[in-house]
C-alpha cells in the first residue's frame, strides 16, 4: 500500500505550474506531472519487476510457415485475441498463443493494404482498423472479415480509436511541410479537427519522424508531438496538458540536419510511453539512432529511473529482462522477447522445451 505521503506529493505535482518551451518560447501551463530527465540520464540503475506486480507468464507464439514473425512492429491485445503487425502484415492469436489467422492480404489491388504501418483495435464492435502505407485505411471484422476501406487525402504514420465515433490519426512529421501534426476523422474518415505543428521545422535536410507517443489510458487518448516537451491528453474532448519532460541539452534538435547526425547522436528524442496507475514507461531514442534508452517514471515519488541494459530486471522468476509494450485496463503489462535471446536465458522447463531457436517470439505478461 503507498503511504500517505506520496499520496500528497502526487497531489502537489498536479497543481504544480511548470513552464514549457515551445518554439524557444516559455508558456506556463498547470501540468499533472513534470518528469526530470536532465538530472535523472547519467544515473542508470536496475528496476525490479517486482514494483510492478507479483506474477510473469510466458505465452510463445505458434509457429508456422503461415505465422512466421521476421520482426514485431506493434502489439495489442484485445477480446481474447492478440494481434501484431509483423512487418508489415498483420497477424491475428489467441490469448493462448496460438495463430488463427492473417487479418486482409498484402497487395495494391481492392481490400488489400501495401503495408501495415499502424492498426488499432475497436473491442466493443470487434473491429481492426489497419492503416496501409498508400494513405487508405482497411477495416475488417475480429473474424477476419473485409468490411470497408477509405482513401484518405493525407499521410498519416498512426491510427489510434479516440472514442467510440472517432479515429486518430497522427501524420508522418517531416520538415519543410506545414501539414497537420494530428487529424481527427469519423471512422468513415470524415475529417473533424485538424491540429497544426507546433514546432516548424524549416530545413530541407532533417529526418523524417514516424512515430511519436499515442496512446490510451483510463479512457482517454494522450499524445506527444515530436519536438514539443508536453504530453497532452482529451479532457471532455478538449486538447490538455497531461506531463511536461524537461530535456535541457539532452534535447534532440528537431530541426537539426541530417548532415549534423553526428552533433545529434547523445541526444534524446522520446519515441513511445505505456502507462498505468503508478508509473510510466518512457522509450527514447538516441538521435537519429534506433539506439533505445528506457525510463520509468514514478508518478507516486516524482522519480525518474533510467535503465540498467534497457529492460526490466526479473526478481520474479529470474532470467529474462521485460520491457512493456502495452498496458491493459486491468493493469497487467505485456511484453515479448525472441525466441533466441529468452532461450539464452534462466526460464521455466517446460517453456524451454515448447521453443527453439527459430520459433516466434515469446509474449510474456506481469500482472
Amino acid at each position: 500500500m503507498k503511504k500517505i505521503s506520496n499520496f500528497l506529493v502526487l497531489n502537489i505535482i498536479f497543481y504544480l505550474y511548470t513552464p514549457i518551451i515551445i518554439n524557444g518560447q516559455s508558456k506556463s501551463l498547470t501540468v499533472p506531472y513534470t518528469i526530470n530527465i536532465k538530472d535523472t540520464f547519467k544515473n542508470l540503475k536496475p528496476f525490479n519487476l517486482s514494483r510492478l506486480g507479483s506474477e510473469l507468464t510466458y505465452i510463445p507464439l505458434e509457429t508456422t510457415a503461415e505465422s512466421m514473425i521476421g520482426e514485431i512492429y506493434q502489439v495489442e491485445s484485445g477480446n481474447k485475441y492478440i494481434f501484431i503487425n509483423e512487418t508489415g502484415r498483420l497477424l491475428q492469436f489467441a490469448n493462448t498463443g496460438k495463430f488463427i489467422r492473417q487479418i486482409g492480404s498484402a497487395g495494391r489491388g481492392p481490400e488489400e493494404y501495401t503495408r501495415v504501418l499502424s492498426f488499432c483495435l475497436d473491442t466493443v464492435n470487434k473491429e481492426v482498423y489497419i492503416l496501409s502505407a498508400s494513405k487508405k485505411m482497411l477495416t475488417y471484422g475480429f473474424d477476419g472479415t473485409y468490411k470497408y476501406e477509405i482513401n484518405l487525402g493525407f499521410r498519416p504514420a498512426q491510427v489510434i480509436l479516440k472514442d467510440q465515433n472517432t479515429l486518430m490519426f497522427h501524420l508522418v512529421n517531416a520538415p519543410g511541410q506545414d501539414d497537420p501534426s494530428w487529424i481527427l476523422t469519423s471512422k468513415r474518415g470524415v475529417v473533424l479537427t485538424k491540429m497544426k505543428n507546433t514546432v516548424k521545422r524549416t530545413i530541407q535536410l532533417g529526418y523524417i519522424v514516424m512515430s511519436s507517443p499515442l496512446y490510451r489510458f483510463k479512457g482517454s487518448v494522450h499524445f506527444m508531438e515530436f519536438g514539443v516537451d508536453t504530453i497532452y491528453y482529451f479532457n471532455n474532448n478538449q486538447k490538455k496538458p497531461y506531463a511536461s519532460l524537461f530535456m535541457g541539452d539532452l534535447k534532440m534538435d528537431p530541426n537539426a540536419n541530417v548532415k549534423d547526425h553526428r552533433l545529434q547522436a547523445e541526444k534524446l528524442w522520446l519515441n513511445s510511453i505505456v502507462e498505468n496507475d503508478g508509473f510510466m514507461f518512457l522509450k527514447f531514442y538516441k538521435g537519429m539512432s534506433n539506439t533505445p534508452v528506457c525510463a520509468v517514471y514514478d508518478k507516486g515519488t516524482n522519480s525518474v529511473t533510467f535503465i540498467e541494459g534497457n529492460g526490466l530486471k526479473n526478481d520474479i522468476i529470474g532470467g529474462t529482462y521485460f520491457w512493456p509494450e502495452q498496458a491493459l485496463k486491468d493493469q497487467r503489462l505485456i511484453g515479448y522477447l525472441d525466441a533466441f535471446d529468452i532461450l539464452k536465458r534462466e526460464i521455466p522447463a517446460d517453456l524451454r522445451k515448447k521453443i527453439n531457436q527459430t520459433s516466434n517470439p515469446v509474449l510474456m505478461i506481469l500482472k
